[in-house]
């Protein structure tokens, strides 16, 4: 490509001219042919399929992702904190010109094509801080004097103009020190170059009648001005797709002879489907993102976008979560408050696995009904607030006193009840029936719960599944009625279940509540048979 071209090339960005040569004339010195002769700078590495995959999927993902202002609070927890400045501008609109969704896209692409983004901060008068502005990564550059960071920056008209380091919101990506960002662009120009040679390669296989070419074997001499004529001649009637598998009539005794090159034989579409992976590492992105499903399973691809999540997006929301927080907020609110994305909806799984997931917060105390309500996005209910913890199934706050009710201090006695000449003397309630009956209370639910999952399986899967269900809810009783659970009751429970399960084929669905009731009612038979097994005092 002539020098020409390449100003051409290099001045095809929306803003660029000749008379202006700030951002094209930096770009055309970098205009080197890599290996594969094709010229790769940050400007025109999006027309290579795999690396707009890549950058779109990545700027998709976190653009989406909403991005807010948190307050702390003395109890180690959080709010939003919607009525301060920046929530606006970060979560819905950074400037009166685009949405907050665009302004991520930018940001994220800016860092990913040219490893580094910067964004004017305009403020009022009394220093809040009113819209964000992107600046084009092309077109800024700083130098540190005085001990301070000073950007200067080319407006489209090709003025520079110089700002403070408090004027800008600097984020780089991979650096040398800190500050001088490594263009991903620049350092893989070969890699890059390559998976353009090799599209326009496909281009023009297919182009030239998905051949690469042959020969025109004629049985005399030509000259020069004959044979240019008569390629000329033969290629405008049958070159390209239009033209493809129209016959050829040759004439005074010409033979064709093609040189057909087999893209098996070339390993073309190997080497297509490497440079896609190859490119998908480069940013870390999971190659079935960009169309590759050639190493992607139903079983797999699951836990491949949990690595996606993990090791592709979650560097790139810390690098960008910390700069906010270096840059937006003023040195009074450091500390008060943080930038943060709110990535819970990301990282939801499928129905099943985000049900597991709320019971295991709920169970442990840790979320209460709204907090699971909200968590899927739905509104909270009445009396919702409460949480509870296992066993007992008391509210978490009154737990401790609940623990105090059921024993009584070193230095108290239990009360002696006033007996009269003639009252008969207080009988005591049985404590083998107390403990029974708060076992029964207490675990219902919990055998309700796991048989009406059992039920709703095939039967032929009933048995493999209920040896899980079961387990815990069976534990629990030992747990309530034993006070504690030895190896040999644990035996027994895996036993107990193991009998259960045989039969569990024949449970009807809709007799779920009576299936559970009558095998809590066995469980707490059978665990009181046990030998040398005397029943834990019951809990108030």
């Amino acid at each position: 490509m002539g020098l020409f071209g390449n100003i051409r090339n290099a001045i095809a960005v929306g803003g660029d001219s000749i008379a202006q040569p700030v951002g094209w004339l930096q770009r055309l010195l970098a205009m080197t042919q890599t290996s594969s002769g094709i010229v790769i700078h940050e400007a025109n590495a999006l027309t290579v399929g795999d690396v707009y995959k890549c950058v779109n999927v990545i700027a998709q993902t976190i653009a989406m992702q909403p991005w807010k202002v948190f307050k702390r609070l003395e109890n180690r927890s959080r709010q939003e904190a919607t009525r301060h400045p920046l929530y606006f501008l970060l979560h819905d609109e950074p400037n009166n010109r685009m949405t907050s969704f665009t302004y991520r896209m930018a940001l994220i692409s800016h860092m990913l094509i040219w490893g580094r983004h910067a964004s004017y901060i305009e403020r009022d008068g009394a220093g809040k801080i009113v819209a964000l502005w992107p600046l084009r990564p092309d077109l800024f550059y700083w130098e540190i004097r005085g001990g301070k960071m000073w950007f200067w920056v080319s407006t489209i008209d090709g003025i520079p103009q110089q700002f403070w380091e408090d004027e800008i919101l600097y984020i780089p990506a991979l650096t040398r020190e800190g500050y001088n960002a490594y263009s991903p662009i620049a350092l893989h120009r070969e890699t890059i170059g390559l998976s353009k040679a090799l599209e326009v390669y496909g281009a023009k296989f297919f182009g030239n009648n998905a051949s690469v070419g042959g020969f025109l074997k004629h049985p005399a001499t030509l000259s020069v001005e004959a044979a240019a004529r008569l390629k000329e001649s033969f290629e405008s009637k049958h070159r390209g797709l239009d033209t493809a598998h129209r016959i050829a009539v040759l004439e005074e005794g010409m033979e064709f002879v093609p040189n057909q090159v087999d893209p098996e034989k070339s390993q073309f579409i190997l080497t297509r489907q490497f440079q896609r992976s190859d490119l998908a590492g480069l940013w870390r992105v999971p190659p079935h993102k960009i169309g590759d499903l050639s190493r992607s399973t139903n079983n797999n691809i699951e836990h491949q976008d949990l690595e996606f999540l993990r090791d592709c997006i979650g560097p790139w929301l810390a690098c960008i979560e910390q700069a906010a927080n270096r840059s937006l907020l003023l040195p009074r609110e450091k500390g008060r408050f943080f930038i943060e994305f709110d990535i819970n909806g990301m990282l939801r799984g499928d129905t099943a696995a985000r049900m597991a997931y709320c019971n295991g917060m709920f169970q442990t105390g840790a979320f209460s009904p709204n907090d699971i309500l909200e968590y899927n996005g739905l509104n909270p209910v009445e009396g919702g607030d409460r949480r509870f913890i296992p066993l007992n199934m008391v509210p978490l706050d009154q737990a401790g006193d609940a623990d105090n009710d059921a024993e009584l201090n070193d230095d108290e006695e239990p009360p002696i009840p006033s007996v009269g000449a003639h009252t008969e003397p207080l009988q005591l309630a049985d404590p083998r029936a107390a403990a029974v009956a708060k076992a029964k209370q207490v675990n219902l639910r919990f055998f309700q719960d796991a048989m009406g999952r059992i039920l709703h399986r095939k039967p032929a899967e009933r048995a493999k599944y209920a040896a899980t269900a079961l387990l815990q809810p069976v534990l629990n009783i030992i747990q309530c009625l034993l006070g504690s659970i030895s190896p040999e009751m644990e035996t027994f429970a895996a036993d107990f279940i193991a009998r259960k399960a045989l039969k569990s084929d024949l449970w009807e669905a809709r007799d779920a509540e009576v299936w559970a009731s009558r095998i809590l009612d066995v469980c707490i038979e059978e665990v009181l048979a046990q030998p040398a097994q005397q029943p834990a005092a019951p809990t108030a």
